[in-house]
């Protein structure tokens, strides 16, 4: 721990030198259904639900908590290039059901390079490398990442940095169609997230492929678009997440949160209020609504707000609404944007073919402290009732009815000090609409230093998604624990360039006395890294530390088993039902890697039906900023030494 105690001092001086300014678990009778991945991993969430659960693990030749600890590396597939390994790939059986033919295909960051791979021998079938603009890789906000591809209709589809999209048949390779332009790498937009394909249900209906964009530390303005999956890529609508109502998609059928009982955000920081719900995605920045309903007046902060998409998005299966979180809103410095800035850090729900807003809900309105909701919302069925729960950087999980956005609870399940607290230490929630209300006192003031808060940009977790066991009604989450102080400053905005106003100074988290309580070191501070199992009624029913943040997603599997990475270049699973022995953690698989991890477990099976577990490994600067020594991984540029990889387990 001696490497996390120097990382007190670590200071972000307006992100100029970042490159961008800036126990047993609880038993159940029952528990919420969820959907699995089978036998193959064809979404980038394992389903397009994001529970990132298999239902393997019970039968034969498959891996159980029994004989985990036998799983050897059949094979190690050199990606060839360097940095941030952020995704995972799919396994697709592109065959019939009398005569499988199973492969598996993953997409590396940029310089991007799509393979085949023979799932059982890692065998190269085909490789396929795009034409992508290199100026994007400058533009990147915090590595030149990609989190995934797609499959649908024999086709494996993926975007790339500046903002193309491309579908690939799978069989052979040959490019099916590209689509440019929807994407403007050198205003600071670009493109991270995997893409999502919602498939026609039934007659009038297209196959689309849904992307959204990054870039809000540049000041973009975040969007979601959709593409004709059948005709070459081809924009079926596409609607902002800032600006007026008719910008955003928001209808009279669409949903809008309760407003607060008693003062927002605007009111305690400008004077500010909300007189009615129209266009509220710009009259939160400080302008009004056009009296000519043709959109917003004023400064128009809305048009550089960020609020983009850039990790994950959510699909029922059952049904034509797709889920998805917004990022911050642009220029961190909260003093520049007066109001609640909606729709930043927002959850939102859209019809698939139309593309209307369904519902929309924001997390933490004026975000001053870069908490984001971009992390993933995973759909679960408890009751009879469609729930999307969402683990968010600012320390909290929150459960809305999915249907109609309501919102079930919200409970901090890391150290929370935005928040405002009774005299008893108590969380003061708003009693209109049951949110966790921010603290006032705790938000950047231009030229002042903050009081330190918790959680950290990194966020009580970060984009690495967690992952839901049905049989065991529990989430899997991989946590972080940091503090930081935020120094803010005016800046100007210029089209490419941070725009972000803010000095940072982490700190591990020393509080130790708020709930949840976190595993506690010798050095007195909260463990940097935790696995998290949250009981899906609300509490934490074990957690295991790790020496730093928990970068990587998390897999778990019917037979209750769960696996993760760290920084520090382990590979480890868990049996949920016996994850402690004495109080320490009992890992039955710990392997030591080459380099650490940032991506995200999968499992599979193989013609033969054997079942196998396959992980990246590959860091890039931003999380290896924070695991000090990562001497052996392959970072971006001139210090780059070897690739990342793709290793693959089995027994």
């Amino acid at each position: 721990m001696k490497s996390a105690l120097n990382l007190k001092q670590v200071t972000i001086q307006s992100f100029i030198f970042l490159s961008f300014l800036v126990c047993a678990p609880i038993g159940h009778a029952e528990h919420a259904s969820a959907t699995s991945s089978g036998t193959e991993w064809r979404h980038p969430g394992g389903s397009p639900e994001l529970t990132r659960y298999s239902s393997l693990g019970n039968g034969t030749l498959e891996i159980t908590p029994r004989n985990v600890g036998n799983l050897k590396e059949k094979f190690t597939i050199s990606t060839g290039v360097t940095g941030g390994h952020q995704g995972q790939p799919l396994v697709v059986n592109i065959g019939s059901v009398g005569l499988p033919n199973v492969r598996l295909f993953y997409i590396t960051p940029f310089p991007n390079k799509l393979q085949a791979i023979d799932p059982a021998s890692g065998s190269v079938i085909w490789t396929f490398k795009p034409s992508v603009n290199s100026s994007a890789v400058g533009q990147a906000c915090c590595d030149a990442v990609n989190r995934g591809i797609a499959y649908a209709k024999g086709n494996i589809i993926f975007s790339a940095l500046d903002g193309s999209v491309f579908a690939v048949n799978a069989t052979t390779g040959s490019q099916v169609w590209k689509k440019t332009g929807l994407a403007v790498p050198m205003k600071g937009e670009t493109v991270t997230g995997a893409p999502m394909v919602v498939l026609a249900a039934q007659s009038g209906q297209k196959d689309l492929v849904i992307i959204g964009n990054a870039g809000a530390e540049s000041g973009v303005r975040g969007w979601v678009q959709a593409l004709d999956l059948n005709n070459k890529g081809a924009v079926v609508w596409k609607y902002f997440n800032t600006g007026s109502d008719k910008e955003v998609g928001i209808t009279k059928d669409s949903a809008l949160p309760t407003l607060s009982s008693s003062l927002t955000q605007d009111d305690m920081l400008k004077g500010v209020s909300i007189t009615n719900k129209k266009d509220l995605g710009c009259t939160t920045w400080g302008d009004a609504a056009s009296t000519a309903n043709a959109g917003c007046t004023g400064e128009k902060k809305w048009l550089q707000g960020g609020s983009t998409v850039w990790a994950w998005m959510t699909s029922d299966s059952t049904s034509r609404i797709i889920y998805y979180g917004t990022a911050n809103p642009g220029v961190w410095n909260p003093s520049m944007r007066p109001g609640s800035n909606k729709w930043s850090s927002s959850i939102v729900a859209r019809n698939v073919d139309t593309g209307a807003v369904v519902w929309v809900n924001q997390l933490t309105p004026h975000d001053g402290w870069d908490f984001d909701s971009m992390n993933e919302s995973i759909l679960v069925t408890a009751s009879g009732v469609k729930q999307l729960v969402h683990f968010d950087k600012n320390g909290f999980v929150y459960k809305f009815n999915a249907t109609t956005g309501t919102l079930i609870s919200a409970l901090p399940f890391s150290d929370v000090t935005w928040v405002k607290r009774t005299v008893d230490g108590d969380i003061v929630y708003d009693e209109l609409t049951g949110m966790p209300m921010p603290d006032p006192l705790k938000v950047p003031v231009e030229g002042k230093n903050s009081p330190l808060i918790c959680p950290s940009p990194l966020g009580g977790k970060e984009f690495s998604p967690a992952a839901y066991s049905p049989d065991l009604g529990m989430f899997f989450v991989p946590g972080i624990n940091f503090c930081s102080n935020h120094f803010t400053t005016k800046t100007d905005f210029i089209p490419g360039t941070p725009f972000v106003g803010d000095s940072l100074g982490f700190s591990p988290d020393f509080n130790t006395t708020q709930a949840p309580v976190s595993p506690i070191t010798n050095y007195g501070f909260r463990a940097l890294g935790e696995l998290i199992a949250w009981d899906e009624n609300g509490g934490k029913a074990w957690s295991i530390p790790e020496n730093n943040p928990l970068w990587g997603g998390v897999l778990t599997t019917a037979s209750g088993l769960v696996f993760y990475g760290t920084l520090d270049n382990h590979f480890k699973a868990v049996d949920a039902r016996n994850p402690l022995n004495g109080g320490q953690p009992n890992y039955l698989l710990d392997v030591t890697l080459e380099c650490g991890i940032i991506g995200n477990p999968i499992t599979y099976k193989d013609n033969n039906g054997k079942q196998y577990v396959a992980i990246f490994t590959g860091v890039g600067w931003l999380p290896g900023m924070f695991t000090p020594g990562q001497k052996s991984c392959p970072l971006q540029g001139e210090n780059a030494n070897g690739s990342g990889k793709l290793h693959i387990f089995g027994l």
